[in-house]
């Protein structure tokens, strides 16, 4: 697996499709809706698609740009992040 960054603690990829359970169950945590509401799936199967939309824009390099955060550790999933357009600016 290629990584396109990494901390002393993180490693920054592309997401995978085997990815998807671990973002499905990571967007229903109640914490999480809190934060980003609308970035919840409401299923497995959305979330998959999630990911293979993030692969295409990713691979044609055109935003939204997310990308899948885990444990250098342990690989573990633990989030995403991304770059996407700011409305108005």
């Amino acid at each position: 697996m290629k990584y396109l960054f990494q901390t002393e603690h993180l490693r920054i990829r592309r997401f995978e499709a085997d990815d998807a359970k671990q973002l499905y169950e990571n967007h229903s945590e109640e914490e999480m809706k809190q934060w980003i509401p609308n970035e919840s799936y409401e299923s497995l199967e959305e979330a998959a698609g999630a990911i293979a939309f993030y692969q295409c824009r990713v691979d044609d390099g055109h935003l939204p740009y997310v990308l899948a955060v885990e444990l250098k550790e342990t690989g573990e999933l633990i989030g995403d992040t991304g770059v996407n357009e700011v409305e108005g600016a």
